[in-house]
């Protein structure tokens, strides 16, 4: 696969230059440019748009046309964007998709790709929205973008492709050669954890940082579950601490220690479009909704980072024991919206802490995380970690699919952190190990990194709760 998707950069980079009548603000490209026909399709639209087409005219293609443009990548620079495209295919014999491209100046590789390869539009597929996502480290000069077609067949994408600024829970697709691979990580027992407690002080500091991990759904459609345990260890939950169990789009769920006497169980979820950090604003419409909740939930809105629906509930968690969480997304097109519930393990039995609804948008969730996050004003001398556990996602057909990888990362950066006393590590029950202040250095590993952990292989639940 990674042969075959080099390939496919070093015939686009050739072909960049080629344009045989080209259509307007687009390049024609690939390998076998001349045996397509590319053009705008006026005869079909989408949203009331004129699209572009691409379409074999020879048969026993063994190449492929694209269609591209390239955009300078100075306001992206430092960024993670995300692409979204809308595209159809017709007896497409060979594969297709959409492509971006980070580039760097003077160098005819680039710096990270995706085309879909790996989960390409073959045969006769509808109109449906695609997504990519990539990295654009400081060191790039352009970026470039547009849709394929291997082989024979015919497809029709909408021009009006969206590249959009997005945050580093929003996992990458595709092959980026600046990521960092590291498997296999260092197991953390109690035992490292307690032989290092203590060793700074605090100090103050710019901001409340976290440390994220970004599972892998690349290959995966339809999600409409996702399981995940956590473990705190002994002595590892200082005040002012969220770990999100699980997190994905519009949603985040996960436990909290608030003060000596106060712990809780938190599910958030956001308004449409993220709402509005004044969540005054917000107009009803565009409200989340909650629809029911465990008694005793505590419910408000929330503002300051979007806005939307907080609940919690006052659950006194242990350390050193395993908490199980579930999700569960059900998006409805008639209403035009998506109703996010959240089921714990309460001794074996599974009770719904609650339900809620957000507008205006209808989907199941594309992305999942979880992170820790240090809420207080200093970063002082007491660490913070939690083994993430058991990942898994259930899709609408039934089959259960383990999460054995994700991309971790420091998204405020370090540059406020007199010691890289962050990381991640294994732990020793199937789960990634997030460990954060107290000067310990032994679950450091430079950031980002895909880093990987051993199948557990036993499916979580065979009966899901109501």
């Amino acid at each position: 696969m990674t042969s075959q998707l080099c390939s496919t950069v070093l015939f686009l980079a050739i072909m960049m230059f080629l344009s045989f009548n080209q259509p307007a603000d687009w390049i024609k490209a690939g390998s076998e440019p001349r045996r397509y026909e590319m053009d705008t399709d006026r005869s079909i639209h989408h949203k009331g748009r004129s699209v572009m087409t691409i379409k074999s005219i020879e048969t026993g293609i063994k190449g492929f046309g694209a269609l591209m443009q390239t955009v300078d990548a100075g306001k992206y620079s430092g960024k993670r964007i995300r692409m979204t495209g809308y595209l159809k295919s017709k007896n497409v014999t060979g594969w297709s998709g959409f492509w971006l491209r980070i580039n760097q100046a003077n160098s005819a590789k680039p710096i990270s790709i995706d085309n879909m390869q790996d989960r390409a539009i073959k045969g006769s597929v509808g109109w449906r929205e695609y997504k990519i996502v990539l990295n654009v480290p400081d060191t790039a000069s352009t970026i470039t973008f547009g849709a394929l077609l291997s082989g024979e067949g015919q497809i029709w994408f909408d021009e009006n492709i969206q590249l959009e600024i997005v945050g580093s829970d929003v996992p990458i697709t595709g092959i980026n050669n600046s990521l960092n691979t590291i498997s296999p990580l260092n197991i953390i027992t109690q035992a490292n954890l307690d032989s290092t407690r203590y060793l700074t002080k605090g100090d103050k500091r710019l901001n409340a940082p976290y440390l994220t991990l970004s599972y892998d759904l690349n290959n995966i459609d339809s999600v409409e579950w996702v399981y995940a345990e956590i473990k705190v260890p002994q002595g590892e939950a200082p005040l002012h601490t969220y770990y999100s169990v699980i997190g994905g789009n519009l949603f985040y769920s996960g436990i909290q220690t608030i003060s000596k006497t106060e712990r809780r169980i938190i599910f958030s979820v956001w308004d449409a479009n993220s709402g509005d950090n004044d969540k005054e604003k917000v107009p009803d419409s565009a409200r989340a909704v909650l629809l029911a909740a465990k008694k005793n939930i505590v419910y408000s809105r929330f503002g300051n980072e979007g806005s939307g629906v907080h609940t919690h509930y006052v659950y006194d968690w242990k350390e050193d024991s395993t908490y199980k969480f579930l999700i569960h997304a059900v998006p409805d097109s008639f209403k035009n919206s998506t109703t996010f519930t959240l089921f714990v393990d309460f001794d074996k039995h599974w009770e719904m802490i609650a339900k809620i609804r957000t507008p205006q948008s209808q989907g199941y969730p594309k992305y999942i995380h979880s992170f820790i996050e240090d809420f207080s004003t200093r970063d002082d001398e007491h660490r913070r970690s939690a083994s993430f556990e058991n990942v898994w996602v259930r899709k609408t057909n039934g089959a259960w699919k383990e999460i054995t990888q994700a991309i971790f990362n420091l998204p405020f950066g370090d540059k406020n952190r007199k010691f890289k006393d962050y990381g991640c590590a294994l732990s020793t029950s199937f789960g990634f190990m997030l460990s954060s202040g107290g000067g310990y250095t032994g679950t450091y590993i430079p950031v980002p990194a895909l880093i990987k952990r051993n199948a557990k292989g036993i499916v979580p639940l065979k009966t899901m709760p109501e």
